[in-house]
């Protein structure tokens, strides 16, 4: 497996801007981060991608037709896609992990399950 750098897991850590637009960072401890990306680098979406609805009806398990959740996730993968974590397709309502992105997630998941030894 490709080892992600300090500088790539910083990248991530602070916040963003795009054409004018401000996006927060990721915090790479905060348990919602950690299942997002636990959600995303998920190998169902491998070969077909994710939607936003993909992404609500787990991350959001019992209102995920609620408004304020579905603003939510499109919040999210707009972050997400201005980190270069995640690519739109084309003409479709459709994401993909990048491959820095697939990197990046694998290594802060191994991470951050790792059990310290007594």
């Amino acid at each position: 497996m490709d080892k992600v750098s300090v500088e790539d897991v910083t990248k991530i850590s602070t916040s963003k801007e795009v054409n004018g637009r401000r996006y927060s960072a990721f915090n790479v401890l905060n348990q919602e981060t950690l299942l997002l990306f636990q959600i995303i680098s998920s190998g169902d979406f491998i070969i077909n991608g994710f939607t936003n609805k993909n992404i609500r009806q787990r991350y959001f398990k019992e209102c995920s037709e609620n408004t304020k959740n579905i603003s939510k996730t499109t919040r999210i993968l707009a972050k997400l896609k201005a980190h270069d974590i995640i690519k739109k397709v084309a003409r479709k309502n459709k994401y993909y992990l990048t491959s820095d992105g697939r990197k990046l997630i694998s290594n802060v998941l191994i991470y951050t399950k790792r059990e310290l030894l007594n």
